[in-house]
């Protein structure tokens, strides 16, 4: 296994880098939302390193030099990798552990004085082998212009795992150092390449660099989806649950096989076309994020680690750290969100590194992770699926993360079934939270998502509230309840002021599939139609980050409002007969009534007028009237 070469994959070199060079030209003062374009499955993902070609000039810009050059694609938000000859090693060495006892990190600096310092990793012979002197740092800049770095290397037992600035000792290439320019945002480039970083920006909703508001919308199963049979030395360990009906355990993706695109990335003569292919079928659905384990030792799939070894938790795998990130930068190109989930309920796993404490191995585990797909733009750390660590021990993971991710990626942590107090009540308000990822019963969605929303901006810090595991834990989202979810949940969320959903499978067998065992992502078509439909139509239609939920203006009806008050409203009818009346006294003048069908994704039906300043009826839907269905009203401002 240790040796094979995974394929070099093109590149497409940027042309052009202004003086201005600002990533940032095109944000808006408002932050105006658009929605995301997923960016096609047409476009091979980067290869980590850049492929040949990478390093020709950019016009306008003296060409890179120093201590090393980086390769890649030099543009805004596309990541760059750099790439030194140091001390050789095996990824099985002891005396010293090239993971543990060497520590790269490189400061890297902006044309506006912003600096960034990122870990750096072994990187064996720098194309997945196990030996040899190279050390990586890979970085994506946010602004167009000239970059200068340096670089720190210092070597002493257990260096890395420290954040003492003067550990160890300085070895090697330390003090190296250079510059190179970086073209300005390409608004064209595939998924989050031509938006930016996606990062909290103290409001109930996450935002990108160019000032698009986000939503989420995405797959919370299969929890294994990194138990990939493509992936080098993969192994179904013993004691897993839920697998039965998996070859050796394992997915393999069969039926996304076909979704595979030429010019998509690959390895091992077809061994990345199933995963490929599933993440092309999610992006073509505007799925747009993805949880996963990326260790699930001692948990239900038991197939999922970054080890050479699973009784070994300090030296890491590097090929099949190669390969997972063919697999996320593919993603990222189509927009797809990576959803880290650091830990999972069993015992066996949530006590796995340090027997549950912040010691070596869990600092390894974090800094390795960080270093090697923390460039990524699009990203959350979760710190434990169901978690029991307590709020000083998820403060202690929360505080180390933070200190080691450069781009402060928002960090969560997972709650047990509608008992996110339990979690929430000692966190809340905590500057290294920004978001929840709360586990409850479908019927639950507005009361969570309009308590937490408000719990958190009175404590200060407004959290984007996101919703990752709709139970019952056996059921989860099937082939058969969608519209029963659609009604329950999803729009309930969403005009609620909820930053996202994620769909969990339930426990169910194949073909169709649960959380651990599904091969074929088009067994919940429907959910991600009707999650589809929702997205665009508070996507296009209203200014929600600037909205809030207020279900007292509905009266006559059940329902959820969610209102500018006097310039939008939008109501939710999970039964439209009776419909009811809103409260529009905020609003003064003529307001436009459209019905929209949640189950279609259309407007239906023609434009009312309705006028301002009092209790006006909502009237029928256009049709099917015990159905579910949207009323949007819209002032003329």
């Amino acid at each position: 296994m240790r040796a094979p070469k995974i394929a070099l994959l093109a590149i497409v070199v940027a042309a052009g880098c202004g003086d201005d060079g600002d990533a940032d030209a095109g944000t808006r003062p408002d932050g105006a939302a658009s929605r995301m374009d997923a960016g096609g499955t047409d476009g091979a993902a980067p290869d980590p390193d850049g492929g040949e070609g990478a390093d020709a000039g950019v016009p306008g810009c003296e060409a890179p030099s120093g201590d090393a050059i980086p390769t890649g694609a030099r543009v805004a938000w596309h990541p760059l990798t750099l790439t030194f000859a140091g001390p050789i090693a095996a990824e099985t060495d002891d005396d010293p552990n090239p993971f543990t006892d060497h520590r790269l990190q490189v400061t890297f600096t902006g044309p506006s004085g912003q600096t960034y310092e990122v870990p750096g990793y072994f990187d064996g012979d720098g194309e997945g082998g196990a030996s040899g002197d190279a050390w990586t740092v890979r970085f994506a800049a946010d602004e167009g212009g000239e970059w200068t770095w340096e670089a720190s290397f210092r070597s002493g037992e257990g260096v890395a795992l420290s954040l003492a600035p003067d550990a160890g000792e300085a070895a090697s290439f330390d003090g190296a150092g250079g510059r190179f320019c970086v073209a300005p945002t390409d608004a064209s480039a595939p998924g989050f390449l031509g938006h930016g970083r996606l990062g909290y920006v103290d409001a109930h909703y996450l935002r990108l660099s160019d000032g698009t508001w986000w939503i989420k919308g995405g797959a919370d199963s299969p929890e294994n989806f990194l138990g990939y049979a493509g992936f080098d030395d993969t192994v179904d360990q013993p004691g897993g649950t839920n697998t039965d009906g998996l070859v050796d355990g394992l997915h393999r993706y069969e039926p996304h096989v076909d979704d595979w695109s030429e010019g998509d990335p690959d390895w091992g003569d077809g061994a990345g076309r199933g995963i490929v292919g599933a993440l092309n079928y999610l992006a073509s659905e505007e799925v747009n994020s993805i949880y996963f384990l990326p260790c699930n030792l001692g948990g239900d799939g038991r197939d999922t680690h970054p080890y050479v070894a699973p009784d070994d938790l300090r030296h890491l795998d590097l090929s099949r750290l190669r390969q997972w990130e063919i697999v996320f930068a593919h993603a990222q190109r189509l927009g797809i969100a990576l959803h880290f989930v650091l830990s999972e309920t069993e015992r066996g796993n949530e006590n796995l590194h340090d027997d549950g404490a912040l010691g070596d191995e869990r600092r390894l585990f974090y800094r390795e992770l960080a270093a090697r797909f923390g460039h990524h733009l699009a990203l959350f750390w979760n710190i434990g699926e169901e978690n029991d660590y307590g709020a000083d021990r998820q403060r202690e993971f929360a505080g180390y993360l933070r200190a080691i991710d450069p781009y402060a990626h928002p960090i969560t942590v997972h709650t047990h079934v509608n008992r996110p107090a339990d979690q929430y009540d000692d966190l809340v308000g905590d500057p290294r939270f920004e978001l929840t990822s709360i586990q409850l019963s479908p019927n639950r969605a507005g009361e969570f998502t309009e308590a937490w929303r408000e719990r958190s901006a009175d404590a200060g810090r407004p959290w984007v509230v996101m919703l990752d595991e709709i139970g019952p834990a056996g059921t989860g989202v099937t082939d058969e309840n969608a519209d029963e979810i659609r009604r329950l949940t999803l729009w309930p969320a969403l005009l609620s002021g909820a930053g996202g959903v994620e769909w969990y499978f339930g426990y169910h067998p194949l073909p169709l599939g649960g959380d651990v065992r599904t091969e074929d992502f088009r067994t919940r078509e429907a959910m991600w139609r009707y999650t589809r439909h929702a997205r665009r139509f508070v996507e296009e239609n209203l200014p929600f980050w600037e909205m809030a939920p207020d279900d007292g203006l509905l009266d006559g009806a059940e329902g959820h409002v969610f209102a500018q008050p006097g310039r939008v409203y939008a109501v939710y009818l999970p039964d439209a007969s009776p419909s009811g009346s809103i409260d529009l006294s905020d609003a003064s003048g003529d307001l436009e009534q459209r019905w929209y069908d949640p189950r279609t994704g259309a407007f239906e039906g023609g434009v009312a007028t309705v006028s301002g300043g009092g209790a006006v009826s909502l009237g029928d839907p256009p049709s099917d009237p015990d159905e579910d269905w949207v009323v949007l009203l819209t002032g003329s401002s």
